[in-house]
């Protein structure tokens, strides 16, 4: 059973493979989205790889191995599901739930994990508009509509990439879309 500092490394390759289209993620960049040392980031990538769960290729980068990525997907599947829960459920405001979810990600098990899903019957996307991997690893790659299409535009938004509070807290305000004007 990896540790939480492990999964949150699994996680973060995970993240940074998709946003490199699958190709190796450089420690450097690791490190960086961990707030660690590059140096510090190389040591848990070695440990990872001892356990089967990434390759490392020294001075080049690392990537998940297919056990690795089905834990990963694990760990993204729990920390979306608990964002959603803590939004829907407890009444979380979306730009509270991630930070929640970080701490609570690596207490709950998988048998909460489950409930919580069929609670929530069985969501595809979290508050951000992610996609929430299913209890068998595989992650949907679908973006429904956050907000409807604004017809005097014709925009709709999809998804929430991370921001600063003020940005999700602007974007939660009723005056946010009011605002929102595309440049002609």
């Amino acid at each position: 059973m990896p540790t939480a500092v492990a999964e949150n490394y699994l996680k973060q390759l995970y993240y940074g493979q998709q946003a490199a289209s699958g190709e190796l993620v450089r420690v450097g960049e690791l490190a960086a989205a961990i707030g660690v040392t590059p140096g510090t980031a190389t040591t848990m990538v070695k440990s990872l790889a001892r356990s089967g769960w990434a390759v490392y290729e020294p001075r080049t980068g690392a990537r998940l191995t297919r056990r690795g990525e089905r834990l990963a997907l694990s760990v993204v599947r729990r920390h979306r599901l608990l964002e959603l829960f803590l939004s829907k459920v407890l009444g979380l405001d979306w730009s509270e739930v991630h930070a929640e979810a970080e701490v609570l990600e690596h207490a709950v098990s998988e048998k909460v994990v489950e409930k919580i899903d069929a609670l929530l019957g069985r969501p595809q996307v979290d508050p951000h508009g992610d996609p929430i991997p299913t209890a068998s690893a595989h992650c949907r790659n679908l973006r429904p509509p956050l907000w409807p299409t604004v017809p005097w535009i014709g925009l709709c938004i999809s998804f929430v990439s991370w921001a600063p509070t003020k940005t999700r807290t602007f974007f939660t305000s009723s005056t946010a879309m009011a605002s929102f004007r595309v440049p002609q």
